[in-house]
């Protein structure tokens, strides 16, 4: 096939019985989501090129995309490298404004920045999980998230997770509207399954001491403390559980006091946390 000029062509077949009653064929141009900025150049020894690649998601139905970027040289041992490149065109539903402060991290007036994971889980057991991310709250406590795997008109709960405070769910199950959805653990104790807060000053806090993230504040999280308090231990690390990248007596007695309050996770009856299957299925294999 070739223009009328004859200056242009495609290949369709070569040598090869081919046309058939109904025949068609249908030609187009490789995949336009995906580019780059260079197609060949020189890298001298111990140097590097940049390759900026470019998606464009323009006309393109929801759906995940998947292409190769293949990079040959005359390289002796690696003259052939082969990159996957996958794009996922979804819609996105924002939690346009999660508010929740973290004890230890919150002082009464403002909160020492720190992120945490954010999960939509299902409204009936096993509360399977639908979506997660990873966000950052602010010194108010206030962040934002983004998921891919909602829907509107779906409720879903809420549940809060950060490295050493307790795993925290909404009180009830929360739904997007119009992809849009706010929602302020701090306003009230109701504002946590099991009203599952601690106030401090006048606002609700996630309960801090968790350290080891099995549900519970207990003797296990105390001696983790204790332990990186003697060493003297310093940095971002889950025995800090104020913020200020020292693990010390203050982290200690927010440790202690929720050991002896008997702090745990609070959720809806028939939830199993992934540790708890863990250790289910170990001791089930053990009998």
């Amino acid at each position: 096939m070739k223009t009328l000029p004859g200056t242009d062509g495609l290949q369709i077949a070569y040598n090869a019985a081919y046309i058939a009653n109904g025949l068609a064929v249908k030609i187009s141009a490789d995949p336009d989501w995906l580019t780059n900025n260079i197609s060949s150049g020189t890298i001298y020894n111990g140097n590097f090129v940049d390759i900026v690649l470019a998606f464009s998601s323009e006309d393109y139905p929801l759906g995940t995309y998947t292409m190769d970027v293949v990079i040959s040289s005359n390289d002796p041992v690696n003259s052939l490298i082969t990159i996957p490149v996958t794009m996922q065109i979804a819609n996105v539903f924002e939690l346009t404004s999660l508010i929740a402060l973290l004890e230890g991290f919150y002082d009464g007036t403002s909160m020492v920045s720190d992120s945490v994971n954010v999960q939509l889980r299902n409204t009936t057991a096993p509360y399977s999980l639908v979506d997660q991310t990873k966000i950052l709250l602010n010194g108010n406590g206030q962040g934002s998230a983004s998921f891919t795997n909602a829907s509107n008109g779906t409720p879903y709960y809420i549940v809060l997770k950060h490295r050493n405070a307790v795993e925290t769910w909404s009180a009830l199950p929360q739904t997007f509207t119009a992809n849009s959805l706010t929602y302020d653990f701090t306003t009230a104790a109701n504002k946590a399954y099991g009203n599952n807060l601690k106030l401090v000053g006048s606002k609700w806090c996630i309960y801090g001491g968790d350290v080891n993230q099995d549900g519970f504040v207990e003797t296990t999280d105390m001696n983790l403390v204790f332990t990186d308090n003697v060493n003297g231990s310093t940095g971002y690390i889950s025995t800090d559980l104020n913020g200020d990248m020292f693990t010390e007596i203050e982290d200690l007695n927010i440790v202690f006091i929720n050991n002896t309050l008997g702090v745990e996770r609070k959720t809806p009856s028939g939830y199993i946390s992934s540790k708890e299957n863990t250790f289910n299925e170990i001791k089930n294999i053990k009998e």
